[in-house]
């Protein structure tokens, strides 16, 4: 009766262990017993009762209370167990409620995501598909027993990636994950750009399964961007290297690219002279204040720095001076500057000329006679052209002499001097108005005999009013 009593009080898992087991056993266990209480119970009656009658009655009582004890026992039994039996049927049908409606939001979960998810089983080398989610008929337009066929995804791969595709899938068995971009075609035959990620599942005890379980996710439009922004830096590149400007890009102040304007203008041989070089080795060690704050407030703040007059340091050690600009843009992930570069040496050339233009306008404006006005108009083109020797030879009134009105430098001692306008000045010079140099023709000379003096090559050019030719200007 203990084991029964012991069978009742334990609890739903131990019973659930035994299960297999557990009748044959209480059977047996209830045979042995039973047999005992008789055998026994019998012997010890027929051992303390005497009386036959009194025997007969105590045998039918021992029966009644072993069929009721037994009775009881069994119901309490069968009690547990039925009702052990109904918790676990109600909790397995809890669980299969439960995994129904995981499996029913995790294929929600997997029709709302921009990913197809799918698995394969791995026979030899090869992928067998054996599950895909339900939302590769939303993006690809193949109703999923149609990509569970052996070679649905090996099929339907554009033709030019297939063999590099292939290829790499055998990676997957080395290295236990593989990514993967290439183009697939839809059901409805246009293609796109997909991602396939790909792992090896692997057990506790890290020995490969027959899983793969992977993701494919459609990323034509990263495609399409990064062709853009591939297509932007080609313009943008072609337009710097083909610009009339120098133009340099500051990395973290260093020089990253150049066009073939700034290798000209730095006296360089290729770009590889300039790059790596820091802003600071190319400019004068003069501006390097202002260089440092426009670069900070250029990359910190993303202001633009305006135009400034710099002087950079040519390869050469030449100094040159330039105008500057720079603008952050976004380059390699990080800021840069693009550094515009421009040579006003010719500009403030024409600034200094204009200005000396000027200035002999303004003097000439002061002038009472025709000799006040050739001192200054000697003298303002002398300090234009930076020449040390010039004279102005006035035309008579019958133009047929030349009198030198003014000279400086060798040719100051000639003022004064007159002589025969010859027919070749009357008629290259004078008449036709073209600029003569003796440094080309020694002839010239002869005709010009004050400009014998003093060495060095000299241009003769006419001096003409509206009507008229006035004389000559020699420097």
């Amino acid at each position: 009766m203990l084991f029964f009593v012991i069978c009742i009080g334990e609890s739903e898992t131990a019973m659930l262990n035994f299960a297999p087991g557990m009748a044959l056993r209480i059977a047996g266990v209830y045979v042995v017993l039973a047999a005992l209480w008789i055998v026994c119970s019998d012997w010890l009656l027929t051992a303390w009762i005497q009386n036959t009658e009194q025997l007969a009655s105590l045998q039918i009582y021992k029966g009644w209370g072993f069929v009721l004890v037994t009775g009881i026992l069994l119901y309490l039994i069968t009690h547990r167990q039925f009702a052990t039996m109904t918790r676990m049927h109600t909790r397995q049908m809890d669980i299969e409620l439960k995994n129904r409606f995981l499996a029913e939001q995790l294929q929600q979960n997997l029709s709302a995501s921009p990913a197809m998810t799918h698995i394969h089983r791995v026979d030899g080398r090869e992928l067998m598909p054996v599950w895909i989610s339900q939302n590769v008929t939303q993006f690809l337009g193949y109703p999923v027993s149609e990509t569970l066929t052996p070679r649905w995804w090996e099929d339907h791969i554009v033709p030019e990636d297939h063999d590099r595709v292939m290829r790499s899938l055998t990676k997957l068995f080395d290295k236990d994950t593989l990514v993967m971009e290439y183009q697939f075609m839809r059901k409805d035959g246009s293609k796109f750009w997909m991602r396939d990620e790909r792992r090896l599942i692997r057990d506790q005890y890290g020995m490969p399964t027959r899983r793969v379980v992977g993701t494919w996710t459609d990323i034509t439009e990263r495609k399409q961007a990064e062709l853009t922004l591939r297509e932007s830096e080609d313009r943008y590149r072609n337009l710097v290297e083909n610009a009339p400007d120098a133009i340099l890009i500051n990395l973290e102040k260093r020089v990253v690219m150049v066009n073939k304007a700034c290798i000209e203008l730095f006296g360089a041989q290729k770009a590889e002279d300039l790059l790596g070089l820091s802003p600071f080795d190319l400019f004068h060690l003069d501006d390097h204040v202002q260089i440092r704050e426009r670069i900070d407030r250029a990359c910190t703040l993303g202001e633009n720095a305006p135009l400034l007059n710099e002087r950079i340091v040519r390869l050469d050690g030449q100094c040159v001076d330039v105008e500057v600009s720079a603008a952050p843009f976004q380059f390699q992930g990080k800021t840069a500057l693009h550094v515009t570069i421009r040579d006003i040496t010719d500009r403030q050339q024409t600034e200094r000329e204009l200005g000396t233009l000027h200035n002999l306008s303004m003097q000439m404006r002061k002038a009472e006679h025709l000799t006040d006005v050739t001192p200054i108009v000697l003298k303002q083109v002398l300090h234009a052209l930076q020449a040390d020797t010039g004279c102005v030879m006035l035309l008579s009134d019958d133009g047929n002499e030349l009198t030198v009105a003014q000279g400086d430098g060798d040719w100051a001692q000639s003022i004064g001097s007159t002589f025969p306008v010859s027919s070749r000045v009357k008629t290259e010079v004078l008449k036709d108005g073209q600029a003569l140099s003796i440094a080309e023709d020694r002839q010239l000379l002869a005709d010009l005999p004050p400009l014998a003096v003093g060495q060095g090559p000299v241009v003769v050019v006419p001096l003409r009013s509206e009507t008229a030719a006035m004389g000559l200007l020699a420097i």
